[in-house]
């Protein structure tokens, strides 16, 4: 059954004093979550290891109210079986596609967008591009902040006995109406 996943940060390209990449592994109201150093040059990169192989079934976003990303975008990273477990420089990684967040301008950057995303693949890595901000008034050092609910849901996951790497996972549905895409749900919602 689903649960919430334990993650370690393993690589990020910046942050801030006000956010640093391991504040995505607090949780809870005062958590700040990760914030890109100012005037960074994008996309940034945050790469996420489970404590153990999982078969990731969900990723949820929370942005901040006004120091959005335009765009994220989802690979799945993992290791063949001969290779060593959890090394990130042995990984493959898989796109899942790309997540696009709201400039938050109809709520005058007084709301959080959170988007939930059903995925279906199997990995030790998850890695979060995060592409550059939109710009507001409110946003003086163009950053991005990705909050602490960043929770991702699955299970373990063993290798399959004939396999060598896992099999690309379901792409991000975007507004496509083929036929061969594989398809997977993505639920927005607004926070006060």
């Amino acid at each position: 059954m689903p649960h919430k996943l334990e993650f370690s940060v393993c690589r990020f390209t910046s942050e801030d004093a006000e956010g640093r990449a391991q504040d995505l592994q607090l949780q809870g109201p005062g958590a700040r979550g990760w914030r890109s150093a100012k005037f960074s040059i994008y996309p940034q990169e945050l790469v996420l290891q489970f404590s153990e192989r999982v078969h990731l079934t969900r990723v949820q976003l929370l942005s901040h109210h006004a120091l959005v990303p335009e765009r994220v975008q989802l690979l799945i990273g993992d290791t063949p079986p001969e290779g060593e477990m959890g090394v990130l420089g042995e990984a493959q990684f898989t796109p899942l596609g790309y997540v696009g967040l709201s400039d938050n301008s109809h709520t005058e950057h007084k709301a959080r967008e959170l988007k939930s995303v059903n995925v279906d693949c199997t990995g030790t890595f998850l890695k979060l591009l995060v592409y550059k901000n939109y710009v507001n008034k409110l946003n003086k050092y163009n950053q991005v902040v990705l909050r602490p609910s960043l929770p991702a849901a699955g299970c373990a996951a063993a290798y399959p006995l004939q396999q060598a790497v896992s099999p690309p996972c379901a792409a991000i549905a975007q507004s496509c109406s083929c036929s061969s895409r594989p398809r997977v749900c993505v639920h927005t919602k607004n926070h006060v």
